[in-house]
């Protein structure tokens, strides 16, 4: 057992004195994303687009269509169905801290999230790097998403925050924001909505049929 334990201490002395040698522990992890330095390629925007879809047309995003059938003229049997779509009431529930809102409700704030970085980025990456007309069709569709989760928010939960830029502060307390009412909430989903339509063609470019019903 005596022996076992010195050989054991050797090698972690020997893995240590190797590791400070070759400078291994002092290597930066190669499983990060350089923020600063993404975005520069048609392949970085479809990942970071790929991203936003999956946060803002998921199955956890799939219970705000059931919030919109409540509040239509279709169930009318509750308080919160008593003129269309959208008329219920559901502010008591637009906060991250409401148990059981992680899918619905901070879901699409990552994907709004997303969007954000990239709307920031692809404008200063160089046209090389997009083939054809991509670069604005990744632009639209980055605005339609947003627009969309924007006006499911409103629809839903009525006043909530409206983020259109990437935080500065590493600090959390200063990127809080208040909520905007639902008014401007569907305001932004608008401005959203009608840069699509300018970016976006008839018909995406370089896809099958199946991805463009996909869209």
């Amino acid at each position: 057992m005596k022996k076992l334990i010195i050989k054991l201490t050797v090698l972690v002395f020997v893995m240590a004195v190797s590791s400070c040698e070759f400078g291994i522990l002092d290597q930066e992890p190669n499983d990060r994303i350089d923020l600063e330095s993404f975005y520069a390629n048609q392949n970085d925007a479809e990942i970071g687009l790929t991203g936003a879809y999956s946060r803002i047309i998921s199955k956890q995003t799939m219970s705000n269509i059931f919030w919109t059938t409540v509040s239509a003229d279709e169930m009318t049997s509750s308080a919160h169905a008593a003129s269309g779509i959208g008329s219920g009431d559901h502010r008591d529930l637009s906060t991250s801290a409401m148990w059981g809102m992680d899918g619905n409700y901070n879901e699409p704030y990552k994907g709004i999230a997303n969007i954000n970085l990239l709307l920031s980025k692809i404008p200063e990456a160089s046209e090389e790097g997009f083939e054809g007309n991509r670069r604005d069709e990744i632009l639209g569709e980055a605005h339609f998403l947003r627009g969309y989760a924007y006006w499911f928010h409103a629809m839903i939960y009525r006043d909530v925050p409206i983020v259109t830029e990437v935080p500065t502060s590493s600090d959390p307390d200063d990127n809080i924001l208040p909520k905007s009412e639902q008014v401007d909430v569907l305001i932004q989903a608008m401005a959203d909505f009608e840069a699509a339509i300018a970016l976006l063609p008839n018909r995406l470019e370089g896809m099958s049929d199946h991805d463009v019903r996909g869209r």
